[in-house]
């Protein structure tokens, strides 16, 4: 398993939830944004709450991603080549 793969799939479970609520209600929450700062250069990602998303958008695009990387698996499977970067 690549080492990038293995390091992600053991710490997705630890990825901290930033919840943005605070940050909206102030405008500004120096706490959280060293929060995102740190979570982004430990992981490479960050899982956020925003409240002024609703569960069923939530859900449209998340059916949305589920299409994409099924309909990408399928071309993969057709044997087609679908690399995001070119070859040098």
């Amino acid at each position: 398993m690549n080492r990038l793969v293995h390091r992600f799939s053991q710490n997705i479970h630890t990825i901290p939830i930033i919840n943005l609520s605070t940050y909206l209600e102030k405008g500004s929450d120096q706490s959280i944004c060293e929060e995102f700062a740190f979570t982004m250069k430990r992981y490479g990602c960050a899982i956020l709450f925003d409240p002024r998303i609703s569960e069923k958008k939530n859900q449209d695009y998340l059916d949305l991603m589920e299409k994409y990387f099924n309909k990408r698996q399928s071309q993969m499977d057709k044997g087609y080549k679908i690399d995001i970067y070119p070859e040098l």
